[in-house]
């Protein structure tokens, strides 16, 4: 059966209200490492945002009535579109321990930007994340090539 999209700012408490009324709901979440003053930390959000799937139900307009739920994606006609099982289905394949899996970073020879420092805008070659979290990249500096450590978020694709 296919999924609806609501739109939410209260994600547990909507799929609370969600089930008592019978209606099955499903928020992909993601995790990922961030700095925070300093410090690496892993975060939990969610993959959509503010937006998550409920199942296509005939009683659907109820979920319009429920309080944390703020809307619906609908069409002008007012009918909401469905996004397909298998859709939901792929998905839930690509998570791991509960959390979608995101592909990130470069491929190792891709062309790299540095958006900032003393590199900036200069174009080098990725050369592969470091243990402790950091990016690599090879660049043509001073007549040789050199490998420089970045920060995360420094590289951009060129």
């Amino acid at each position: 059966m296919p999924w609806l999209v609501a739109m939410t700012s209260t994600h547990a408490r909507a799929r609370a209200e969600l089930e008592r009324a019978g209606f099955e709901s499903y928020t992909p979440l993601i995790k990922e490492k961030r700095c925070i003053r300093g410090r690496r930390r892993w975060l939990i959000g969610y993959l959509f945002g503010r937006y998550f799937f409920i199942r296509h139900a005939e009683h659907w307009p109820q979920v319009l009535t429920m309080r944390h739920i703020d809307d619906l994606i609908r069409h002008d006609d007012g009918e909401p579109p469905v996004v397909p099982d298998h859709d939901i289905t792929a998905l839930r394949a690509r998570e791991v321990g509960g959390f979608i899996a995101i592909k990130r970073g470069f491929a190792h020879g891709q062309k790299v930007r540095a958006k900032s420092g003393l590199l900036m805008g200069h174009v080098g070659i990725y050369a592969g994340m470091l243990h402790n979290d950091r990016e690599c990249a090879i660049f043509d500096f001073m007549g040789q090539q050199s490998r420089v450590e970045f920060a995360p978020g420094i590289l951009s694709a060129a």
